[in-house]
């Protein structure tokens, strides 16, 4: 008799972890911290361990600016040659 396996499932948590959060937008842990401790990056939510929202470290990655361009804030951006 053959066994019936239900597919796996792959999960994506919208929860990460600091090493999680940190290869997610492509840092290390160190460099991570240092922005999140620099308010460049939003802080973790209050559990243990602290963990950030996705959601909340692609708005980071959305709002980098691009190079040759001035940020004039973190709404409206000048684009200068390089």
């Amino acid at each position: 008799m053959t066994s019936r396996r239900s597919p796996s499932l792959h999960i994506v948590p919208r929860l990460l972890r600091v090493r999680e959060a940190a290869a997610y937008v492509g840092l290390g842990e160190t460099q991570f911290r240092e922005l999140v401790d620099a308010g460049e990056i939003s802080q973790p939510t209050d559990q243990s361990p602290p963990r950030w929202k996705r959601e909340h470290l692609d708005a980071y990655v959305d709002d980098l600016p691009l190079r040759g361009e001035k940020v004039l804030n973190s709404t409206r951006r000048e684009v200068r040659a390089l």
